[in-house]
């Protein structure tokens, strides 16, 4: 056999070695969705507990005018959440 016949023979073999089963269009379909959506939904999803606390509330006097914000509810509001959010950080270390 001369080099020529060789390569032929040799590339013929590696081709037919190298086919893979074929997937249908729907099997490709329902691959490529269970890869990419936990990925999507991951990215998409916000949990609402991790959400920062609302701002301070106003307080007012009789003719409303604006006298300050609620700042001690507001620092023991944020202090809860960063414990929370902490605690969720633990339990759910992906988010």
């Amino acid at each position: 056999m001369n080099l020529k016949q060789t390569l032929i023979l040799l590339s013929t073999f590696l081709v037919l070695f190298n086919c893979k089963e074929k997937q249908t269009d729907l099997e490709f379909e329902q691959s490529v969705a269970y890869e990419i959506f936990p990925a999507l939904m991951a990215k998409l999803h916000f949990d609402i507990r991790l959400a920062p606390p609302p701002p301070p509330q106003p307080i007012y006097d009789t003719k409303n005018n604006l006298i300050g914000y609620d700042t001690i509810m507001a620092e023991k509001t944020i202090a809860e959440w960063k414990k929370r959010k902490r605690n969720l950080k633990l339990i759910l270390p992906n988010w």
